[in-house]
């Protein structure tokens, strides 16, 4: 007797002489899977780390240098929270 998977009759017939190979392909799509979303992560970590490095200094700096310069006037927090 041979048996041969063709397109026709439902996944479960196919797969009801070979059930490791199901198996196979699903522990296969699911490390797949798994190794995609621990390099998005990290990419995604990496691409957030450079932008939030890109401005020099810290707003710490930033407010000092700011008061240094004038940038803002007495009493104002910079954060355009005045009362109208």
């Amino acid at each position: 007797m041979i048996l041969t998977v063709s397109n026709k009759g439902s996944r479960d017939e196919r797969y009801q002489y070979f059930p490791l190979v199901h198996f196979c392909t699903m522990a296969t799509f699911i490390i797949r899977r798994l190794l995609l979303a621990v390099l998005t992560i990290w990419a995604l970590s990496v691409l957030s780390f450079f932008i939030i490095q890109l401005p020099s200094g810290d707003y710490v700096d930033t407010y000092i240098i700011e008061l240094i310069e004038g940038g803002f006037e007495k009493g104002s927090d910079g954060g355009g929270s005045e009362a109208l």
